[in-house]
């Protein structure tokens, strides 16, 4: 980000809506600050407010200008107010839980506030990202993955599908084997992943060989409703419709 969006001349009308600091982590005289903000991953962009050194917005890894900015709208109306609408609110709520490590009630605001959005809502792929953010930082693997399977006809195409396949990803592999459905979340994710690069014969492999494996399945773990979701997506890709 240093070489290549921080330098970005678009951003330079931002200039003065904040006090710009940038810590280098791995130096020990920034370890109190570490401490201090709950910093537990690299690069981690925080918006703070300056009356009471709270958290407003935590946001874990890089950002394109269109994220940042909105990043910095959502920052300035968590610490100057002014917050209009129910989802809205909501997302500051969970923005700022989320900044003081409160997971669990971060991950209730940021599903609250997308139940809550209106259509077209601006704020709607960054909350999504903060919700799997949340989500991953709790553990919450199946939970993330339910999110992400939802949401993805929505932020796919979106500078946001990359960040919402890695967390689903991220999530799948990191259940425990003796999960039956583990497998099929990592295929079906890896669909998407092959989809967001354009590459639908090889999303179409994928989703057939899962299909496949999902109908092979014993009694007591074959799911009715997996295989389903298979069968949809694959002529849903076949129509050119997913």
């Amino acid at each position: 980000m240093r070489a290549y969006t921080w330098t970005d001349k678009a951003l330079t009308r931002h200039a003065g809506r904040f006090v710009w600091l940038s810590l280098d982590m791995e130096k020990a005289v920034n370890a109190p600050a570490r401490k201090q903000i709950g910093i537990t991953a690299f690069p981690t962009l925080y918006v703070v407010d300056p009356s009471d050194g709270h958290v407003a917005i935590r946001w874990l890894g890089g950002a394109s200008i269109a994220q940042l900015e909105r990043l910095f709208d959502d920052g300035e109306l968590a610490v100057k107010g002014g917050a209009k609408g129910p989802a809205l609110e909501a997302l500051i709520a969970a923005d700022r839980a989320y900044g003081a490590e409160k997971f669990a009630d971060a991950c209730t605001q940021y599903n609250r506030a997308l139940s809550l959005a209106p259509a077209n809502w601006p704020a709607y792929n960054r909350a999504v990202e903060s919700l799997l953010s949340a989500y991953s930082e709790s553990d919450s693997n199946e939970a993330t993955c339910r999110v992400a399977d939802a949401v993805w006809p929505r932020v796919k195409g979106t500078i946001s599908s990359a960040n919402v396949a890695s967390y689903a990803l991220s999530a799948a592999v990191a259940m425990p084997d003796s999960i039956p459905q583990r497998q099929f979340l990592v295929l079906n994710t890896r669909a998407d992943i092959q989809l967001g690069m354009g590459d639908k014969s090889a999303a179409q492999k994928t989703l057939t060989d899962a299909l496949a494996k999902a109908e092979a399945m014993p009694e007591g773990q074959r799911s009715d409703g997996t295989i389903k979701n298979f069968k949809t997506r694959i002529a849903k890709l076949n129509a050119g419709t997913d």
